[in-house]
């Protein structure tokens, strides 16, 4: 591992994750995903995800960026995700802060789909307790629909099976939407959270459609 580079070495991470919505009609629902993260030259990297899930859920998504892990990233990406026929696509760039324990990260992008039209943005900053646990809070806008978001990310045993880690992230809108999971990450051999977060793998970009009927009620009400 080369942990100057953008991506310190190639990695996979698998993803199991469920979603509980909160609205006029309460839906559950449960995905799998997966990305892989891979080194281009020293300084860019490249990461590709795919997920599946119930109610005829998949999602997909492609990242290119510069990093320096020791001050932050820049980089284009694309998203496609789907459920029950509707689907949003969104283009756009992102970047990161590393700010020693603290990370700011952004996304801009434009938004086509069954959500609307229009400008996409996601802001979030995360504070590392330790290397090995993560909280995080933000907020999510597109057309019709701003929520705030808060979440956390732990590792339960960093030293036996670092690449094991469970997270949980909660929208708060005009519904509580919440996403919990498990994380598996192979990559450098016991990297922490933390470590994982700035030499491997950014942020995904699958799992963002996740309450669909909650979404689509909102869309149609407020056009």
């Amino acid at each position: 591992a080369d942990d100057t580079a953008a991506v310190a070495d190639t990695n996979v991470t698998l993803y199991g994750v469920g979603s509980e919505v909160q609205h006029l009609d309460h839906s559950d629902w449960a995905g799998l995903g997966a990305e892989l993260a891979v080194p281009l030259g020293h300084s860019f990297g490249m990461q590709v995800e795919a997920g599946v899930g119930t109610d005829s859920y998949d999602g997909f998504a492609g990242h290119l960026f510069w990093r320096n892990p020791d001050s932050g990233m820049v980089g284009a990406f694309a998203s496609y995700n789907a459920v029950e026929s509707a689907h949003i696509d969104r283009f756009g760039g992102e970047a990161a802060l590393y700010l020693d324990r603290f990370t700011v990260e952004g996304q801009l992008a434009a938004q086509t789909g069954a959500l609307g039209s229009g400008l996409y943005g996601e802001g979030d900053l995360s504070f590392y307790v330790t290397p090995h646990f993560a909280l995080r809070a933000g907020i999510e806008t597109m057309p019709h629909v701003t929520d705030g978001i808060v979440g956390f990310e732990f590792q339960p045993a960093p030293e036996s099976f670092s690449g094991l880690s469970l997270f949980a992230d909660g929208e708060f809108g005009d519904s509580t939407v919440i996403l919990a999971g498990i994380k598996l990450h192979f990559g450098s051999e016991g990297a922490s959270l933390m470590y994982q977060d700035r030499h491997e793998d950014p942020t995904i970009g699958i799992f963002k459609f996740t309450a669909p009927k909650h979404r689509k009620h909102h869309y149609s009400s407020n056009t």
